[in-house]
Order: C-alpha cells, then sequence, then structure tokens
C-alpha cells in the first residue's frame, strides 16, 4: 500500500501522550489511531471516529507509566467496478515510555 504517513513521532507532556505526523502523499480521506501497552497483544483503537485528513495530531489522556506501542493507519476510499470501500494503509509505528 503506497498511501503511507510519515516520521510519526511521541512525546509525553504529564499525563499525556501527544502524537504527531506528516501527512500522507496520497489521497486519504483520514486516520485512526491506536495503542497497545507492553506485555499486549492486541491493539486498541482509541480514535472513536476517524480523524479527518487535515488532523495530523492526535492525544491520549490519561496515560500511566507503561511503554506504548501506538500505530496511526490512513484510510482511503476505494471506488472499484465492484463497489466503494475503506481501504487502511499498514501503519506506521512508534514506541514511547512514559513515566
Amino acid at each position: 500500500m503506497f498511501f503511507r504517513l510519515s516520521n510519526l513521532q511521541a512525546a509525553q507532556s504529564g499525563g499525556d501522550i501527544n502524537i504527531t505526523w506528516n501527512a500522507s502523499a496520497d489521497s486519504v480521506i483520514g486516520y485512526h489511531v491506536y495503542v497497545r501497552k507492553s506485555g499486549e497483544s492486541e491493539y486498541t483503537r482509541v480514535t472513536s471516529t476517524m480523524l479527518d485528513s487535515a488532523v495530523l495530531n492526535y492525544t491520549i489522556s490519561g496515560a500511566t507509566p507503561d511503554t506504548y506501542e501506538i500505530m496511526v493507519r490512513a484510510v482511503k476510499l476505494e471506488n472499484t467496478s465492484s463497489g466503494t470501500f475503506y481501504n487502511l494503509s499498514s501503519g506506521e509505528k512508534v514506541i514511547i515510555t512514559t513515566n
């Protein structure tokens, strides 16, 4: 998939984790953010609705001391002869350890 975002970064600010990224070079309609703490096998989507394509940041509030793996996936609306569907990128990941 070629519509990946780039330069994903995470920084702690108090009890928050601030995430930023650069837009996908392709035409996407938005992004979803996922989080996995150390010891967890599955990611949890933390965006209840898709972030607009112009939004290039997200804040995770209430982070406790732990190691977090954060993944952001771009969402593209695909139109084919058999229909329309949402196509998610494989995702970019960043790891941050909070204190």
